[in-house]
């Protein structure tokens, strides 16, 4: 069972949940590939070729731990909150409440742009931020959370409590 299907509150329903984007870990494998075929390309000296080993080992053990955070990575909103976890050992959790949200910004580059993912940054009552990194189609997540949000507004309203 998921991150967020676990932490539910009651009458709490998941209306989106996705993993970081794909792209964390492709920098780390292809540095890991190029300095594996440097290894043609230098001469074939025994202290070169362990240096290289040894390097490339290093960066793959940093893509597989890439890897691992990407698998143990979620975010989601429900219909009350904003939910995140990232991380196995070191577990890094957000959740916030859509009636403290106030704002929700989204930083994303070219590369982003082009393959669909961003960062939101989700600003709360009292100026608390949390960032939800690399998050796949971080447009449509922002719109997701803007509209639960709203509806946790009227509901408030409606039921007389409102902020304030």
């Amino acid at each position: 069972m998921s991150y967020v299907h676990q932490h539910l509150m009651e009458d709490e329903e998941v209306v989106y949940q996705t993993h970081v984007h794909w792209i964390v870990f492709i920098p780390w494998f292809l540095i890991t590939i190029l300095i594996l075929s440097a290894m043609f390309f230098v001469p074939d000296t025994p202290m070169i070729i362990a240096a290289i080993r040894v390097v490339a080992g290093l960066f793959f053990m940093k893509a597989t731990a890439t890897l691992i955070f990407y698998w143990t990575s979620e975010y989601g909103v429900t219909s009350k909150r904003v939910l995140g976890k990232t991380g196995l050992v070191r577990i890094r959790s957000l959740d916030i409440l859509l009636l403290k949200v106030e704002a929700v910004r989204l930083d994303q580059g070219i590369l982003g742009r082009m393959l669909d993912f961003g960062d939101l940054i989700v600003t709360g009552t009292g100026g608390t931020t949390e960032t939800l990194y690399d998050v796949p189609s971080p447009l449509m997540v922002r719109n997701l959370i803007q509209e639960q949000a709203s509806r946790n507004y009227s509901d408030a309203a409606q039921h007389g409590h409102g902020e304030g």
